[in-house]
């Protein structure tokens, strides 16, 4: 039965038995063979042509339903086909009359019809995306001679014995130009009520745009085997299409890949100005497996708030008429500033930064720049928002808060957190980027955040023991996608380069915004972490410098990274060092590795818990399945991880044996020297830790290539300060200079010394704006100096404390050992016994893992007790 409707066929009407019987001949030349179908205004016989001698299909108006109406149709069927050549469309060879009937003959196709296909369950995705294919490949050809169908739908498709599909029943075809109003008539609704596109409905002109609706709803019965708003009564299907948004169809079925569900959703957009705007355009999608995201969904919200901004929005200057956008670049006071294609400056934003700051491409053209402050003392809200500005004009169109994951990742940490890269990047490859943020803590924690600008939507994908940012982007496990390519260092791992590839999953459309798992480094392993998003993370020696660059070789498979090394290092898309082959599969190397990175977690955890000798045994399994997957820095790892806990267990000359045997083949000595010291020093190893520290300063330029030179003049003084030992302390400072020359840290170390034996020859003033060695060290310990010298005391300097308390400090424990001198001094002796006693319990469990808390926490037991 036909479904249509239209302005000559009733809703309702009998459905005739066939007039012509088997062997019956029409016009003297079409031998009636049997029925193939029967519709509202017609029957459909099998008939054999004598003239052409083959079979053809016999389309027999039906006599109690021929009009001048349906007489139109059909010869407009017969005009459309003869006039559209395409492999997919239903050929008609001609139309002809008897006294009796009217008819067309039509190329016949052994098969059956696609209604006939879905009534029988979803069809599968290879199945569709051939049909989409043919079917596009047909309607491109129809829009090209200027003619919109009107009537797509499953059962004016055929299909024929090889799964080939062929659209026919050209009968509702017109040219809207052609035909003007007769395309859409007052009254009168033509089509079929569950296809049609919204401005079928309402009666506007139409364009190819209409088909494509129609076309979108075919797609989605046959992927889902149902309609887009389910079973509905004609008119309630009607106001469905005007009203209703169907759900993605991932909804009821989730193998549909991503890319394609975006193109059924943009093809049943109810605004055509956001569908995709061709038959040939959907078919390069389809072809490409890249959907393009409807910019006007955004745009449109974006230019209304824009409207409504003014010239107010976010301090926008405005220095000459529009023109195109060509490029972004630092502004002289530090902001940004645009650049149309004659290199004159568009607007300019001195509210954020080029190191915070990207254009963003859809479908190849500049739609937005996300921008962010990328300094610290911005409020943590505006370090936490992104904001997306229109390129030709600086305005600000929108604003998004981005997660912080290090809250719960790195607890320890005060949230200082800085922006050190804004990206644009296209992970799905649908020529639509999306948005990654890097921040970094002033120490070491870092954390990546994704922001899907279709969807409006942002997520932590990243927390890592270092900092780090995207590199690039490149395909690596040829899922058709790209992942995120980042580079950074690893400090807990020794202040290692990084190069990892994120696997970032896309956002669910009909899930949106619901929570994801995010991955961490391997050493930062969390509980609530996805370790399929990291598909590899490979450790390189710490050669790294701003000037990088990065390149992406698909037919060798092959990342390759320049820190400004000796030799660029080359990454295979499997994840590991070309420099360093082995014979085992991909999978199995990384299988390896990954329970190498496993055994260094539970060695660093036998550490904690004070197990040294089970954290040997683990230390030497992370070496044994190192050299197994031939990654020769991880094996360097393992080696420094099982030297520790030599450290621990009081083996100190079976632990220098192995670092001395690591560091004459590793550019890494200066960081592998500290990591000795500094364990050496947490053991109570003081001798020796100065000694590896001496050692680590002399290895050579370590400013480069991971620990800093202060860090290492820092932990000595710290040691010998411990043992008493000042004049010694005061000697080493001087060594320092010699070595380096100069360096600002000197007076604050001086000044270290002489507070801790009692001197008050301190010079506050040359200290006060350095802040080159720990921030938060550097801070606590000016106010002990101020303290000392009589500058700051009693209910003055508790304020000074607290403000400092509140900013987020690392040593809160020293700072209320502090407070509690400052408050004793005031004579508020009950407040300084609780910030005594609350100081010793911060302080106490950190003695054995942080040098600053051990060198300090005989003040804080001293203090503690003078206050009871």
């Amino acid at each position: 039965m036909d479904d249509r409707v239209t302005d000559s066929v009733p809703d309702e009407f009998p459905l005739q038995p066939p007039a012509l019987a088997a062997g019956a001949v029409v016009a003297g030349r079409y031998v009636v063979a049997d029925v193939l179908g029967a519709g509202g205004s017609a029957v459909v016989y099998r008939a054999f042509d004598r003239t052409l001698r083959q079979d053809v299909a016999l389309k027999v108006l039906r006599r109690e339903r021929t009009t001048p109406a349906s007489l139109t149709r059909l010869r407009r069927e017969v005009a459309v086909a003869r006039n559209v050549a395409s492999p997919h469309l239903v050929r008609v060879f001609d139309i002809a009359a008897t006294e009796s009937d009217t008819f067309v003959t039509m190329e016949l196709i052994e098969g059956e019809s696609l209604r006939a296909r879905v009534e029988r369950g979803p069809l599968p995705i290879d199945d569709v995306l051939r049909i989409a294919e043919q079917l596009l490949e047909a309607l491109a050809a129809l829009h090209a001679a200027k003619v919109v169908h009107r009537d797509i739908k499953p059962s004016n498709v055929l299909m024929d014995r090889d799964g080939d599909a062929k659209l026919a029943d050209f009968g509702l075809a017109v040219d809207p130009a052609a035909d003007g109003e007769r395309a859409t008539q007052t009254g009168a609704l033509v089509g079929t009520a569950e296809y049609m596109s919204p401005e079928q409905i309402i009666g506007t002109p139409l364009d190819a745009r209409s088909d494509l609706y129609s076309f979108g709803v075919l797609l989605y019965e046959c992927l889902t085997g149902q309609l887009p708003f389910g079973s509905r009564s004609t008119v309630a299907a009607m106001l469905a299409h005007v009203r209703e948004r169907p759900r993605s169809v991932r909804h009821h079925r989730k193998d549909v890949p991503r890319w394609f569900a975006r193109l059924v959703s943009r093809l049943l957009e109810k605004d055509r100005a956001q569908r995709v705007d061709s038959a040939s355009a959907a078919l390069r999608m389809v072809r490409q497996k890249r959907v393009p995201l409807a910019w006007s969904r955004i745009g449109a919200v974006a230019a209304i708030v824009t409207l409504i901004a003014g010239s107010i929005a976010g301090g926008a200057i405005l220095v000459q008429r529009r023109h195109a956008f060509e490029s972004l670049r630092p502004s002289a006071k530090g902001g940004i500033e645009a650049i149309d294609r004659s290199g004159n400056v568009l607007w300019r934003r001195e509210d954020f930064r080029a190191i915070a700051s990207a254009p963003g491409t859809w479908d190849g053209r500049v739609r937005w720049i996300a921008a962010m402050p990328a300094r610290t003392s911005a409020p943590p809200g505006e370090r936490s928002t992104v904001s997306f500005l229109d390129p030709e004009n600086g305005r600000t169109s929108w604003t998004a808060p981005l997660p912080n994951p290090a809250t719960s990742a790195f607890p320890q940490f005060p949230d200082l957190y800085s922006v050190i890269d804004v990206r644009a990047v296209d992970l799905d490859r649908d020529g639509s980027d999306e948005v990654s943020v890097a921040f970094v803590h002033e120490y070491w924690p870092a954390y990546l955040v994704v922001y899907d600008v279709e969807h409006r939507s942002a997520r932590a994908v990243f927390v890592h023991s270092g900092g780090l940012g995207p590199t690039g982007v490149a395909d690596v496990n040829g899922d058709g996608r790209n992942e995120l390519i980042v580079t950074g260092l690893n400090n807990r791992f020794g202040w290692y380069s990084v190069l990892a590839a994120l696997d970032i999953a896309p956002i669910d459309p009909e899930n949106g915004r619901e929570r994801y798992t995010l991955a961490s480094s391997p050493d930062t392993r969390h509980s609530y972490s996805n370790p399929e998003m990291l598909l590899w993370y490979q450790l390189m020696q710490p050669y790294f410098s701003y000037q990088r660059r990065f390149e992406v070789d698909t037919a060798r498979r092959t990342l390759t990274l320049d820190f400004g090394s000796p030799q660029p290092y080359v990454v295979s898309f499997d994840g590991f060092l070309n420099s360093s082959p082995s014979n085992r599969d991909a999978a199995a190397r990384n299988t390896i590795r990954e329970a190498a990175w496993e055994s260094l977690r539970r060695a660093d955890q036998m550490l904690a818990s004070s197990a040294p000798a089970s954290a040997i045994e683990a230390a030497a399994e992370a070496m044994r399945n190192a050299e197994m997957c031939a990654d020769p820095v991880l094996l360097e790892v393992a080696r420094r991880a099982k030297a520790r806990a030599f450290i621990r267990l009081g083996r100190v000359a079976d632990a220098e044996a192995e670092l001395r045997s690591v560091m004459k083949r590793s550019p890494s000595a200066p960081n592998i020297a500290f990591d000795a010291a500094r364990h050496m020093h947490l053991g109570g190893l003081l001798p020796d830790a100065v000694r590896w520290y001496r050692v680590g300063l002399l290895a050579g330029d370590s400013e480069h290539i991971g620990r800093f030179r202060y860090e290492f003049v820092q932990g000595a003084v710290l040691a010998l300060v411990e043992m008493e030992k000042f004049d010694e302390a005061e000697q080493f400072l001087t060594e320092s200079r010699a070595i380096r020359a100069s360096f600002p840290e000197e007076t604050t170390y001086r000044n270290y010394v002489r507070w801790r034996r009692g001197r008050t020859d301190i010079r506050i003033a040359s200290v006060a704006g350095n802040v080159a060695m720990d921030p938060d060290l550097h801070k606590y310990w000016t106010l002990e100096f101020r303290h000392a010298t009589g500058e700051l005391r009693g209910r003055e300097l508790a304020a000074a404390v607290a403000k400092e308390r509140a900013r987020g400090n690392l040593f809160d424990g020293l700072l209320l050992s502090l407070e509690s001198v400052a408050l004793a001094e005031a004579g508020d002796a009950e407040s300084a016994r609780r910030a005594a006693d609350t100081a010793l319990d911060l302080t106490e469990p950190n003695a054995g893992t942080d040098t600053v808390v051990r060198a300090h926490i005989t003040l804080v037991r001293d203090r503690a007790r003078s206050v009871r």
